[in-house]
């Protein structure tokens, strides 16, 4: 079993643009605008897709990737960024270690 579970959202984000060019997606429902300095750009979105990869029970997870018009391109992206299953996590078989496959 992996320690990293594919997690996907359709729910409302907000991209947080920071001042020092990062941007964070996070979940609208625990953006806290105020917790960001004013030249913060908040960008709200809605009907798109989200995903990341977490380990139940634990607090690890990556972030917040998107947003995608699709689960079906999120699930293509995660693939290619982190070469696991879409749905379970696994190590995809032309990933694994020589001893693996």
């Amino acid at each position: 079993m992996p320690h990293m579970i594919p997690q996907y959202s359709h729910e409302d984000f907000v991209i947080v643009h920071k001042p020092n060019g990062d941007d964070e997606a996070i979940p609208a429902d625990v953006c806290i605008p105020a917790d960001y300095p004013e030249d913060t750009e908040l960008e709200p979105i809605t009907d798109k897709w989200f995903y990341r990869l977490s380990a139940p029970g634990y607090l690890d997870c990556t972030d917040w990737t998107g947003p995608f018009d699709t689960i079906e391109e999120a699930k293509s992206d995660l693939v290619e960024c982190y070469d696991v299953h879409p749905e379970t996590g696994e190590t995809l078989p032309e990933c694994a270690p020589p001893s693996k496959r």
